[in-house]
């Protein structure tokens, strides 16, 4: 599980349509003594699908003359969803590997969202761009081969 990062805040999503697909692929080795091409065939692992959220926190502003004629600022709720494509490889596995597929929902994926940019259009209107990070879930495998 990983602790909400300072400056970012947790948001809420659907991993109902997120799969993950195990594809065999050929790859080459690396050794002490060079690259052997071709040299086995792992499972490629990979998340698909896509990611719903829903984003919600307060902004501070001056809006409606803000409180005592701008003097005090105003914390205004700002909401927004979206949808984000996934197609990421997770890991590569032994073609034996029984279930190297993660579990997305449990608790073991999380998302977190940042506010990039305000941008001030007038007196009564703003754009708010928002930055998303998504924590995908570990294979299941034994040893460590994710890919980075």
């Amino acid at each position: 599980m990983v602790k909400v990062p300072s400056g970012f805040v947790d948001i809420g999503v659907d991993f109902f349509f997120l799969e993950c697909c195990t594809t065999p692929t050929v790859t080459d080795a690396l050794t002490p003594c060079g690259t052997i091409t071709n040299a086995c065939t792992v499972n490629e692992v990979k998340a698909v699908g896509h990611i719903n959220y829903v984003v919600s926190f307060t902004i501070p502003t001056f809006y409606n003359n803000g409180q005592l004629n701008c003097s005090e600022v105003v914390n205004q709720t700002f909401s927004c969803t979206g949808t984000v494509s996934v197609n990421n490889t997770l890991c590569y596995s032994a073609l034996d590997e029984e279930n190297p597929c993660p579990d997305f929902c449990n608790g073991n994926t999380q998302a977190f969202a940042f506010v990039k940019d305000i941008d001030l259009c007038s007196n009564q209107k703003a754009i708010v761009t928002i930055g998303t990070v998504f924590v995908l879930s570990e294979c299941n495998n034994s040893d460590d081969s994710t890919v980075e």
